[in-house]
Order: C-alpha cells, then structure tokens, then sequence
C-alpha cells in the first residue's frame, strides 16, 4: 500500500465522452456482421510477477499470506473496474482475458493455492461478465488440467491455448462441452524459423483428427494473439485447417 501506486480508474475513465470514439467502432464492426471482442490482458497472476519477479512471488504465497492476499484482492478489484467500465460502455459480446497459471506440464502453484489466492478474483470479474451474457474467453496457454472444473464454475466459456501437453481427449470427455477447447497445435514444431511445410501441415492434421471428433474444440497455435512469430508458418496452419474441414464435412 505504501509502494503500489495504482491508477485511479473510475475517476480517470467514466467521462461519457472517453468512450465515445470506441462505441462507433464497437458499432462499426458488429454493423460488418463480425462479432465485437474486448481484451483484457496481463491477469492477476500475472500481475503479481511482473510487480515483484517470480521468486519472491512464490515464496510470499509461503512467508506472507496475508500481504499476498491483499495485494491479490487489491489488482482483482482493479481489474474488476477496468472490466466493467468496458462492458457497461462498450457491451462487447466477447472478452478476451488472459493470465497464464502453469508451465508447460504443471502449474506455478497447488491447486489449493491457486484456488485461495486467485480464483476469487475472477468469480466477481467473470461473474458479472456472464450476467450481462458476454462470451468469457480465458488465455492461458499452460497446463491447467488440475483446475479446469474451476475454470468452469468460473463460467469460461473457452479456454484459449490449451497446450497439447493437457490430456484434451480426456478433458472433452470430462467436459462434455461446459466448455470449449482453442489451442492444441504445438508451437515448439511449427513456429520455428526453419520449419517446412510439410512439418507444418503434419502437426496441424495430428491436432484436427486428434481433437476435432471429440466436438467442441477450435484448432489454434496457443499464443494469446494473432499469427506466429515467423511470418511463413500462419499461413500454412490455416490453409491445413482449411484442408481438414473441407475432407471431414
């Protein structure tokens, strides 16, 4: 509290005029017959780190609790007011929220951790999301099996950048589409500068007939964003897509 200076939100950004430059394009792109998407990035994890480095953040879980517990509350209200001025002003119908809660086979913290710590922030953030019937897209391109029935309660509609790492079969059979799975296509064989086509198009169609015939699953590169790093491999994995949906119909 004597260190942490936090933006003042609701007194910065209420003006009605603010907005009105973002409400005619929010407009103009649900007039072009697309959906309109808001993005929240930088989560309360996330958050956490990038405040204070990733050591000494798993080690205050353990030696300060009760300063973490605040800090956590104090950024989930923050981005609790962030959300809200962009959904009361804008309605957008679909949110992009990222916060990556594991590596690649594991998550940073125990579930029990992350449950006291970080999932209250998103039950009021989320929550109130799903009240004005906004599509709730979670990112998180970790493992994140141990708390996917959490990321449901929460009311994440998708779960952007499910690493193949995660059992999808096994979680679509779990999940018996409470939930959608985006992600699945590796990027450590794809996005890379010198991978061939051919190494490509082998990792998009393993992801399609791995993941596709168990329904409710959108094939992906698991960033959090458009595109790849290299600027020949975006090209290839939607083109292979193409190829898959055009045989399998």
């Amino acid at each position: 509290k004597e260190q942490l200076k936090m933006p003042e939100l609701l007194e910065n950004c209420s003006d009605p005029a603010l907005w009105e430059p973002f409400k005619e394009k929010a407009q103009e792109i649900r007039e072009s017959g697309k959906l309109f998407m808001a993005f929240m990035p930088t989560g309360v994890f996330e958050r956490l780190h990038f405040l204070m480095g990733f050591e000494d953040m798993l080690m205050n879980f353990l030696l300060e609790p009760e300063d973490m517990m605040d800090l956590c509350n104090a950024i989930g209200e923050y981005r609790y007011q962030y959300m809200k001025l962009i959904v009361d002003n804008l309605h957008p119908d679909v949110m992009l929220s990222h916060d990556d809660w594991g590596s690649k086979n594991q998550l940073f913290v125990s579930p029990e951790t992350w449950r006291e710590f970080i999932k209250p922030q998103y039950a009021k953030t989320y929550g109130y999301m799903k009240e004005k019937g906004v599509i709730i897209i979670h990112h998180g391109d970790s493992f994140m099996e141990p708390v996917v029935e959490d990321m449901v309660e929460l009311g994440v509609d998708v779960w952007q950048g499910v690493l193949p790492q995660n059992d999808i079969p096994k979680l679509q059979k779990q999940l018996a589409g409470r939930m959608t799975l985006m992600g699945g296509i590796d990027a450590s064989i794809v996005d890379r500068a010198d991978s061939t086509e051919e190494e490509i198009r082998r990792e998009v169609r393993r992801a399609c007939e791995e993941y596709a015939p168990g329904g409710h699953f959108i094939p992906c590169i698991t960033y959090g964003g458009p595109g790849c790093l290299f600027p020949h491999v975006d090209p290839i994995i939607d083109d292979e897509i193409d190829r898959y949906n055009r045989t399998e119909k």
